[in-house]
């Protein structure tokens, strides 16, 4: 079992930047991947979106992602936050539990469907999976992004069908795009269940 936190730091006037490099300067995040159970630490800076960073965090365990919660180098990271005055957004994943009660299912296709996503997510989620979904519907919200940037979500998203037992594309109208084709074969090549909103 890995346990996988992604957390989202968005501040003012490049404060979320100022604090992932003073993280690295410090030495901190090299403490941390040091630390046993650490499986990667790493900061991931949106093109965009000049005020937030992503940080990818994997864990072994459980027991060890709460050993390191209590440790020393946690209390340095909720300092050096509230210097920078820094607000969060958090998202864990389980992935490879030998006692996992509940499937885990990744949402995939084009992100100009996003009623469709939130309907699908609400439905298996009351059927008693573990849905995870996009973190940033561009199309739907007409973001323009730099090519950096949409690499970079790509890769997440397939690091995000690599959790699930299988995917779910919501292909509306029968509509698959590049980046959704490409999900489908990634999904086919490391042997995921495969599943359509509408039947191909």
């Amino acid at each position: 079992m890995s346990v996988v936190i992604n957390i989202y730091y968005t501040g003012t006037d490049g404060n979320a930047r100022k604090f992932a490099d003073e993280m690295i300067s410090s030495g901190l995040v090299d403490s941390i991947r040091a630390e046993k159970g650490n499986e990667g630490y790493e900061y991931y800076f949106p093109q965009n979106d000049s005020e937030t960073v992503l940080l990818i965090d994997k864990w072994s365990d459980q027991k060890a992602l709460d050993m390191h919660h209590n440790s020393p180098i946690m209390k340095k990271i909720i300092e050096l936050r509230d210097k920078y005055n820094l607000k969060m957004h958090i998202e864990q994943y389980v992935t490879n539990s030998p006692n996992r009660k509940y499937k885990v299912i990744t949402l995939c296709g084009s992100t100009k469907f996003k009623d469709q996503f939130m309907e699908i997510q609400k439905k298996l989620t009351l059927e008693g999976n573990i849905v995870i979904s996009v973190g940033v519907f561009g199309h739907f919200e007409n973001l323009d992004m730099a090519p950096e940037t949409k690499i970079m979500l790509d890769d997440i998203h397939k690091r995000k069908i690599d959790m699930a037992d299988e995917i779910f594309v919501i292909n509306k109208d029968g509509y698959i795009g590049q980046s959704t084709k490409s999900e489908i074969e990634y999904a086919k090549k490391t042997g995921k269940k495969i599943n359509y909103l509408e039947q191909i």
